[in-house]
C-alpha cells in the first residue's frame, strides 16, 4: 500500500491510488475484525491474530495513504492501530513491544524483535508511526509513546546501528522534521478538489 501510494505521489497516475485504496479495503473487510487484525484469510475465513509486525506494518501503510490523499480517516485510523499496539503488545516493564499479543497464540516466551532485517521489525516500524503520528497531530501521549520507543530502540541500536536503518529513519525524521507549512485560501473554490 506505501509503495503504490510513493508511486502515486510521485507519478500522478490515480491508477497506483486507486490500488493502494483497493488493497486497504480489502485488509478492512477481510483481515480486521473492530480492533484486531488477521494474517491471513481463505475461503471466508480469517487465520490466526495478526502480530506486531502486522499492526506496525498496517499503520505504515495508513500513514502513507494519508500523505497520498490528505484525508484525516488515515490517520485517525493509524493512531487507533497504535493504540491497539500499545494495549497489546507493550512490554511495561522494558519498553518496546512483544511479538505476539497478551492474548494471542500461547507461547513459552514472548519474543521482542528489534533487528531490522530485509524486512524492518515491527518495533522500528512502530518507532516511525509514532514520531510520524506526533508530527501530524501535535498531541502529546503520542509525543510521549514515540519518545519512549525511541529510546528504547536507541539502546538495542547502540551496539550495531547498521542493524537498525527503519530505527534510524525514525530518529532521523525525530531530529529533522518535516517543515510545516500554512496554506490560507481566499476563497474555497481554490482548494482544487483538495479536502477542506
Amino acid at each position: 500500500i506505501a509503495a503504490l501510494c510513493k508511486l502515486y505521489q510521485a507519478s500522478g497516475n490515480v491508477r497506483y491510488l486507486n490500488a493502494a485504496k483497493k488493497a486497504d479495503g480489502f485488509i478492512r473487510e477481510s483481515l480486521r475484525d473492530g480492533d484486531t487484525l488477521y494474517v491471513s484469510y481463505r475461503n471466508g475465513r480469517r487465520g490466526v491474530q495478526g502480530f506486531l509486525d502486522d499492526y506496525a506494518a498496517y499503520a505504515f501503510a495508513q500513514l502513507a495513504l494519508y500523505s497520498a490523499t490528505l484525508d484525516t480517516e488515515y490517520i485517525e485510523h493509524a493512531k487507533r492501530l497504535c493504540e491497539t499496539v500499545e494495549k497489546w503488545f507493550m512490554d511495561e516493564a522494558h519498553g518496546g513491544y512483544y511479538l505476539c499479543a497478551t492474548d494471542g497464540e500461547s507461547l513459552i516466551l514472548r519474543p521482542k524483535e528489534t533487528y531490522d532485517g530485509a524486512m524492518p521489525s515491527g518495533n522500528s516500524m512502530m518507532a516511525w508511526n509514532l514520531v510520524r503520528l506526533s508530527q501530524l497531530t501535535d498531541d502529546t501521549e503520542d509525543a510521549h509513546a514515540a519518545e519512549h520507543q525511541l529510546a528504547f530502540m536507541a539502546s538495542a541500536a547502540a551496539e550495531s546501528p547498521t542493524g537498525y536503518a527503519m530505527f534510524l529513519l525514525a530518529l532521523m525524521d525525530r531530529e529533522t522534521p518535516p517543515p510545516r507549512v500554512t496554506v490560507v485560501l481566499a476563497k474555497e473554490a481554490d482548494a482544487c478538489g483538495l479536502p477542506l
